[in-house]
C-alpha cells in the first residue's frame, strides 16, 4: 500500500482550501531570473564532487617529483599526472553539473512534485563522528524519476509522500531544485 492510500484510510481525504497551497515560496519570480546571492550558494552546496580530493593529490606527487628530479633521480611522473588528469576531469564534470543547475534556476518552470524515495548515508570518521551525509532524493517527475543528490543538510526536513514545489526544466530534465532550499 502507498503512503497516500494509509493516510487516506487513516485520516479520510481532505481536500486544500483554494490559495492554501502557495506557489513561488522562495519568491524567485517567473523565468527568465535573475541569479541572486543564494542562488549562487546553492548551486556551490549542491554539486558533491571528488575534486579537491584530486587537486591535493596532484599537488602532493607532483611535489614529490620536483624534490626527486632535483636530487637527480630521473623518472615519468605518472601518479601525478594521473591525478591531474582526474582532477581536470572532475572540475568539468562539477562545472557541467552547475551549469545545468544555473540554467535551471534562470529558466525553470514551478512544478508541484511528490517524493518517492529519500535516503541519507552517512560517512563517519575513525572514532565514530559523522563527517558529512549524502541525500539522496527522488522525486516522481511527468517524464520519470529523478534523483537529487546532494549535501545540502536542508534535505533532511523531506519525508516520502510529500509534494514538493520544485523548478524543473525542459532542457535539463534530470536536474531538480527544490524552492525551500532557496528561502532566505
Amino acid at each position: 500500500m502507498s503512503v497516500d492510500h494509509v493516510a487516506a484510510q487513516l485520516w479520510g481525504t481532505v481536500q486544500p482550501r483554494p490559495g492554501a497551497i502557495k506557489e513561488d515560496v522562495a519568491q524567485l519570480g517567473p523565468a527568465p531570473r535573475q541569479l541572486e546571492e543564494r542562488m549562487l550558494q546553492y548551486t556551490k552546496r549542491a554539486v558533491v564532487g571528488w575534486f579537491a580530493l584530486w587537486l591535493t593529490l596532484a599537488i602532493l606527487f607532483g611535489s614529490g617529483d620536483v624534490m626527486l628530479n632535483v636530487v637527480g633521480i630521473h623518472h615519468v611522473p605518472t601518479l601525478s599526472l594521473l591525478f591531474t588528469g582526474l582532477a581536470i576531469w572532475s572540475f568539468r564534470g562539477r562545472s557541467q553539473k552547475r551549469n545545468a543547475i544555473l540554467d535551471t534556476l534562470k529558466h525553470g518552470a514551478f512544478m508541484r512534485v511528490p517524493i518517492t524515495a529519500m535516503r541519507a548515508v552517512e560517512r563517519r570518521g575513525k572514532y565514530g563522528q559523522v563527517i558529512y551525509v549524502t541525500y539522496y532524493v527522488t522525486f516522481k517527475m511527468p517524464h520519470g524519476d529523478v534523483t537529487l543528490v546532494s549535501r545540502d543538510t536542508g534535505l533532511s526536513m523531506l519525508q516520502v509522500g510529500l509534494s514538493e514545489e520544485v523548478l524543473w526544466s525542459q532542457t535539463n530534465p534530470d536536474v531538480v531544485v527544490p524552492t525551500y532550499l532557496l528561502v532566505t
